[in-house]
C-alpha cells in the first residue's frame, strides 16, 4: 500500500512569518507580467478551481480576504518560475568592520518540494488524471511515471527550482 503525505494548506503556511512576509511582497523582475492565477480548493477532498487576475496585488488581496473560506490555495505565476523565500544570514565581519552575509533558502516542510509556478511547497505525486490536463487530452505527462504538482500539474523536474544547480 502506498502512503501519501498530506500537503500543508496555504492558511497554515501563512502562519510562518518568513513565508507570510515573502507572499505579501510583489515579486520583482517582472517586466510586463500581467497574469496571475489563484488556485482554490474548497474542501480537502474537493476539486481545484481557478480565478485569474491582472496583477499580483489583486491576486494577493483576494487570497488574503478569502483564505479562511477555502481548504487550500496558491497564487500561481503564469509567466515564470520563482525560488522559495530567502533569508539573509550574517556570516562574519570584514577587517574593515563591515558585516558579511549569505542567503539561505527557506526550509521546506518535510516531504514537500517547491513548485516554482505555484510559489509554494507541495507534495509532488503521480497522476493518471489531473484537473489541469483534462482540457488538453492526455499528453505524455500523464503517463503515471512523472511526478506532478497537485495544484498546477507542472512536472516536478521542471517546476522544482530547489533541485537545480544555481
Amino acid at each position: 500500500m502506498l502512503l501519501r503525505m498530506s500537503q500543508i494548506p496555504l492558511k497554515k503556511l501563512m502562519k510562518d512569518p518568513i513565508f507570510r512576509k515573502w507572499m505579501a511582497q510583489v515579486p520583482s523582475g517582472f517586466l510586463g507580467q500581467t497574469r496571475w492565477r489563484v488556485w482554490v480548493k474548497r474542501k480537502k477532498k474537493g476539486p481545484w478551481g481557478k480565478i485569474d487576475f491582472a496583477t499580483y496585488p489583486e491576486a494577493y488581496r483576494w487570497m488574503a480576504k478569502n483564505l479562511s473560506e477555502y481548504h487550500d490555495m496558491a497564487i500561481h505565476s503564469l509567466a515564470r518560475l520563482h525560488r522559495p523565500p530567502r533569508t539573509r544570514v550574517k556570516t562574519g565581519t570584514t577587517a574593515q568592520g563591515l558585516d558579511t552575509y549569505r542567503y539561505k533558502d527557506w526550509q521546506l516542510p518535510a516531504g514537500h518540494g517547491w513548485c516554482g509556478l505555484c510559489r509554494r511547497p507541495v507534495v509532488f505525486a503521480y497522476f493518471s488524471k489531473h484537473h489541469f490536463w483534462t482540457h488538453v487530452g492526455k499528453p505524455w505527462v500523464l503517463d503515471g511515471a512523472t511526478r506532478l504538482c497537485p495544484i498546477c500539474g507542472g512536472r516536478e523536474s521542471f517546476v522544482d527550482v530547489t533541485r537545480r544547480k544555481s
